[in-house]
């Protein structure tokens, strides 16, 4: 009993002492970051996230750019499951969402009916005590947001802002299991994150708008940023990198590309110059005073403007017309563009050839292209959310439950059902049935279907497949 008591009141001690350390390690990091606290005061930084929100509104291929990553974002659907194996589930979670090839996929759904037993949210009464509040924030999280509005929201925020903050509304008494009424996607160009001290870093967030201001509290909301480096006494990194700011010189580059470009289109660019096509109307044209001939430039001056000058006017004899300068501004105005295409396509992990270029080819490239994207630009981002709604939503109200998205609703990561078909047709290692499971069709009750095409012609081997059978 002394032995028994000594040793567990010993490991106790341990594990107190360890966590204790812990703890003490993790707030001297905070002390060496925050080496000035504010507390109660908003933590500043250095980005004009105003001026981001406009460039968003503003600039055509930026929010080409954001908008297709946020939509095909908000496509993606929360499912949730009961835990049947938990080393299992660890597993599934490492993969789901960075899977690109067809083999890949079926193994994980594999793995995945392993791992959980799906709740059917669709069939769960809105008055369900257990999942009943579940399905309601996750069909509209916010009385202003539907679920495809509230993972836009965020997907765009963190590009435009490099932040986006979410505040659960909370209910005090509840008869559900959970007692969180909405989610809420903050504004975050309105939101300031309020410092606390060099042990507990955030204290809290603000919303200031035009007509007024709201505190939250931090045990109320939860933070999903970029990285940054912006490591300052306050913890201006806690806001995130923009990736409007990371691309911004480019980002002016390509406005001005385009200003250069529509004073082209209302100019002309190029200097015109016109001429008679006939020889005869050409001598007696230069036979014509300096006064006439400033008289026929008048004329096109009045008629079209200044910055239409190059527009044809009405001529009683034929005439001919050489651009010069065109072809080379042109050209350099349309290469920058591209440059600049790709640039963003960069920082934003998404093919510029799914934003319209012309260099797009097959359907079947396309179709790659698109799934590449959306694996290296979309889905990080919406792992982090999944896990964050997980632990912030589901974890301390339904043990053994875990929230999945499901990345499959995209037609890219579908299999080409013909392109397969043709693959699997030369296969005779492969019988019959697993070529079917392949494709995800039912087996076949013939025997021989068990049987690979390659050993068709061997009798004993059909012959015991039939014995077998029977």
């Amino acid at each position: 009993m002394g032995f028994l008591g000594f040793g567990a009141s010993n490991k106790k001690t341990i594990n107190s002492a360890a966590s204790s350390a812990a703890v003490n390690t993790a707030n001297l990091y905070n002390q060496l970051l925050f080496s000035i606290p504010y507390r109660g005061m908003p933590i500043t930084t250095e980005y004009n996230l105003h001026e981001y929100t406009r460039t968003y509104a503003n600039n055509s291929l930026v929010f080409a750019l954001i908008d297709w990553k946020a939509s095909r974002a908000s496509e993606i659907r929360p499912c949730l499951y009961e835990i049947k194996d938990k080393a299992l589930a660890k597993e599934y979670r490492k993969f789901n969402g960075i899977y690109v090839s067809d083999y890949e996929r079926k193994q994980l759904a594999t793995l995945k009916e392993r791992s959980y037993t799906e709740i059917d949210l669709s069939a769960v009464s809105a008055t369900d005590l257990t999942y009943g509040k579940l399905k309601k924030l996750f069909r509209q999280p916010a009385p202003l947001f539907s679920w495809k509005q509230f993972v836009y929201h965020y997907m765009a925020s963190r590009d435009v802002a490099g932040f986006c903050v979410i505040w659960a509304n909370r209910v005090s008494k509840s008869l559900s299991k959970v007692n969180i009424e909405s989610l809420n996607p903050l504004p975050s160009h309105l939101v300031q994150i309020i410092g606390g001290t060099q042990f507990e870093p955030i204290q809290g967030y603000k919303i200031i708008n035009a007509t007024y201001q709201k505190v939250l509290d931090v045990d109320s909301a939860f933070l999903l940023r970029n990285h940054s480096f912006n490591y300052d006494n306050q913890g201006g990194f806690l806001y995130g990198t923009p990736r409007i700011q990371a691309a911004l010189n480019e980002i002016d580059t390509y406005k001005a590309s385009k200003l250069r470009e529509l004073y082209g289109f209302q100019t002309g660019d190029s200097t015109n110059i016109l001429f008679p096509r006939d020889k005869e109307v050409s001598e007696a044209y230069n036979q014509q005073s300096p006064q006439e001939k400033q008289s026929f430039k008048d004329v096109i001056l009045r008629m079209f403007g200044q910055k239409n000058r190059h527009n044809v006017a009405v001529s009683g004899f034929p005439l001919d017309a050489i651009r010069l300068d065109a072809p080379l501004s042109e050209s350099r105005t349309q290469e920058a563009q591209k440059t600049i295409r790709e640039i963003l396509g960069a920082v934003w992990h998404i093919n510029p050839v799914l934003l319209g270029s012309q260099e797009a080819s097959s359907y079947n490239n396309l179709k790659e292209v698109s799934k590449i994207s959306l694996r290296d630009g979309v889905f990080p981002e919406m792992r982090e959310l999944c896990e964050a709604l997980h632990e912030f939503v589901v974890q301390p109200s339904l043990k053994d439950h875990e929230l999945q998205f499901d990345y499959d609703v995209f037609e890219e990561f579908s299999q080409d059902i013909k392109y397969q078909s043709e693959a699997l047709r030369n296969m005779d290692f492969l019988s019959d049935n697993e070529k079917r499971a392949w494709l995800d069709y039912g087996p076949l009750a013939d025997a021989k279907a068990d049987v690979p095409r390659g050993l068709w012609g061997d009798g004993k081997v059909v012959g015991m497949a039939k014995e077998d059978s029977k």
